[in-house]
């Protein structure tokens, strides 16, 4: 029995979604990295990809191997008018990083609008490392998340600014809390006032309704007895 020809060739479609597979197959979006190095005055990175790529052998069998090293990452620091909240990046931090659909270097180098170097799409240069995401097993996997509150924290739990509707803002912490202001501070308990544990130690002045505790001095003191003159300043 003569078998036609066409029955052995694919058909149209079945070469166009072979076509499209093999295009998806090369086109990376993001991917899971490693910090290798970290660069704070450019605030960029040196990565390496954690999961690995297939590439046909000429037998036709895949192999797995290793993305190249990512070079001169921007970091992303959460931020916007004016304000920004920075993480001190190190060496083995997580992360993801998303990869434009157009060649960012000359943006990168110049910033404002910029037409891309070339027209590759979805290059391994164009990439933007997001900080924080981590795989279960990594050691510094988060315990103890909040599910209330909104947190600023360390790694280990013991530093945390909380934030939430039910519960107000609170700072914990096993370390020292410093508090450098310029122009000032100022505190204010409301009507609840204020509540301070523990010794207060003051380099300098306390002012109390306009009077020096530090210069303030009572005269005519008796023991056991009052002041036989009013207070002086």
């Amino acid at each position: 029995m003569a078998i036609d020809i066409r029955e052995r060739m694919p058909s149209l479609p079945e070469l166009i979604e072979t076509a499209v597979d093999k295009a998806k197959s090369q086109m990376v979006t993001s991917l899971p990295v490693k910090v290798v190095s970290y660069d704070p005055e450019k605030q960029t990175i040196k990565a390496q990809v954690t999961v690995k790529a297939y590439v046909q052998q000429e037998d036709g069998s895949t192999k797995a191997v290793d993305y190249p090293q990512l070079e001169d990452v921007p970091v992303q620091f959460p931020g916007g008018g004016d304000q920004v909240m920075t993480f001190p990046i190190k060496a083995g931090d997580e992360g993801l990083v998303s990869f434009a659909s157009r060649s960012v270097d000359s943006w990168q180098q110049s910033g404002g609008d910029q037409a891309p170097q070339d027209a590759g799409m979805n290059n391994l240069s164009s990439g933007f490392f997001q900080p924080g995401f981590r795989s279960e097993p990594s050691a510094k996997k988060l315990t103890g998340v909040s599910t209330s509150a909104v947190e600023m924290r360390s790694v280990d739990g013991n530093t945390r600014v909380s934030v939430s509707q039910a519960g107000g803002m609170s700072v914990s912490t096993n370390k020292t809390v410093a508090v450098q202001a310029a122009q000032g501070v100022t505190m204010s308990g409301g009507a609840g006032g204020m509540d301070i544990t523990g010794e207060l130690r003051v380099a300098g002045d306390i002012i109390l309704n306009g009077i020096s505790l530090k210069n303030h001095k009572h005269t005519g003191v008796t023991p056991g007895g009052g002041t036989s003159a009013g207070p002086t300043n």
